[in-house]
């Protein structure tokens, strides 16, 4: 029966750390992960009859998203084109489900596999640290695999990834909560106030040097807005990584001085934030003196042409990942924007506006609600005088990592990663899952508390 046990742990823990893996393979071991995943889903649900026995509005807003979607996709795409765009999709539906499941299996040791995955994903999240800065450092910008930061990417850092320059991404989605877990996890095994600062001056100062080398603007944002919400909301510690914070936030601005990449990186971030620049249709960038608004930016043409979509197919949409397909449609010349000759891109740039565009106004409300009851849930425990105990714990940091990283996510005007895609997508429900199930633990420990 021991034997038994720990190999179903083993099993479990192979699970949890493939995860974090995938990403560093590639998007098709992320889709091979995500649809095993599916696969265990039905084999617990079917062959061991375990049946998911929640009744909460969490699971019914989601599986009400889920079924619009459906609904949505075969009204506009029809039935033949439903596999490779919505039933493929599915597998998130089935990830959050089975980690509710996994919750399950798992109440009475959650603390320990939460320490295995942790130290697992804080060395996983180091090496790619190490990873970046050594093509960030390296003359020819190639990585310890010999991964080659590439041209056309503005020679934007790629380290494990090859070609894609998401590192930040990576780090921000991924990494964040791992680096949560380490200056908490340090701090309670190694209570010396001067060791604890020179490590978290360390961890902070790497982590978010390298977002910001990797050219990766909204990701470093994200991650500093993240690190401000955690900050308020810890109970103990607050001045030291408020200090801390401050420290890196001199820094950044002596790097916007002194490294002429990243200022001309965040220079041309602000320029076109306010306007002061341009895209023509050849992509040529030009100068403009006159008062602009920002739909007359790229990013401003992506929205009124998703807009325009809305308008055009309210209901159901216009069908998942049909934005790129459509927004060459001569009708959308006519959105009021001085870039409308560049507003094809894949996605709208804008999780609500992809979401009501290619899906109707059905499946975005009913997301929406998804959104506000999971993250109103969340705010609860975090306001609980039940949990006032438990402020100073790993699980309670580690569980304030995740709903910062998910309220960064889902800020309304926020550019985002096309949500109904094979990575982004990913890293949005990993974040939803990994927050319910925290979710789940505080509520189990308050129940206990309370009889």
């Amino acid at each position: 029966m021991e034997r038994k046990r720990q190999f179903l742990d083993f099993k479990n823990i192979c699970l949890l750390i493939l995860l974090p893996l995938s990403f560093c393979i590639g998007q098709a071991a992320v889709s091979l992960y995500f649809f095993f995943c599916s696969i265990i889903f039905f084999f617990l649900f079917y062959k061991r009859n375990i049946v998911l026995e929640e009744k909460n509005l969490i699971f019914f807003s989601l599986i009400i998203f889920f079924l619009l979607i459906l609904i949505a996709n075969f009204i506009s795409l029809g039935f033949y084109n439903l596999f490779d765009k919505t039933i493929l999709y599915l597998r998130f539906l089935f990830f959050f489900l089975l980690g509710a499941l996994f919750f399950k299996k798992i109440t009475n040791t959650f603390q320990r596999y939460q320490s295995t995955y942790f130290i697992f994903l804080s060395a996983l999240t180091f090496f790619v640290l190490v990873d970046g800065y050594y093509q960030y450092f390296n003359v020819d910008k190639v990585d310890i695999f010999g991964f080659k930061a590439l041209q056309e990417h503005s020679q934007r850092l790629t380290g494990v990834f090859g070609k894609e320059p998401i590192i930040g991404s990576f780090l921000f989605h991924i990494g964040f909560p791992a680096i949560i877990f380490l200056i908490s996890f340090i701090n309670k095994k190694v209570p010396n106030f001067f060791y604890n600062i020179i490590f978290n001056i360390f961890v902070i100062f790497i982590y978010l040097t390298l977002i910001l080398l990797s050219g990766e603007r909204i990701s470093f944002l994200m991650s500093v807005l993240s690190f401000f919400l955690v900050i308020i909301l810890f109970q103990k510690n607050k001045i030291k990584i408020f200090l801390l914070f401050v420290f890196f936030l001199l820094f950044f601005c002596l790097m916007i001085l002194y490294n002429p990449n990243v200022k001309q990186r965040y220079s041309d971030f602000i320029s076109e934030i306010s306007l002061n620049r341009l895209i023509n249709k050849n992509n040529v960038v030009s100068e403009i003196n006159k008062s602009k608004n920002f739909f007359d930016s790229q990013w401003g043409a992506h929205y009124l042409t998703a807009i325009e979509m809305f308008k055009t197919q309210p209901l159901f949409g216009i069908g998942m990942g049909q934005f790129r397909n459509n927004c060459h449609d001569k009708k959308y010349e006519k959105i009021n924007s001085n870039s409308r000759a560049v507003r094809c891109t894949s996605h709208p740039h804008n999780i609500y506006l992809e979401i009501f565009s290619e899906t109707g106004i059905f499946a975005g409300f009913a997301f929406i609600i998804f959104i506000i009851i999971i993250l109103c849930k969340a705010i609860r425990v975090i306001f609980q005088k039940n949990v006032r105990n438990l402020k100073d714990t790993i699980e309670y940091n580690v569980f304030l990592s995740f709903f910062a990283v998910s309220l960064t996510i889902f800020f309304p005007i926020k550019s985002s990663g096309s949500f109904y895609s094979n990575f982004y997508g990913s890293f949005v429900w990993y974040n939803l899952t990994a927050l319910y199930i925290y979710l789940q633990y505080f509520q189990n420990l308050f129940k206990h508390k309370d009889k």
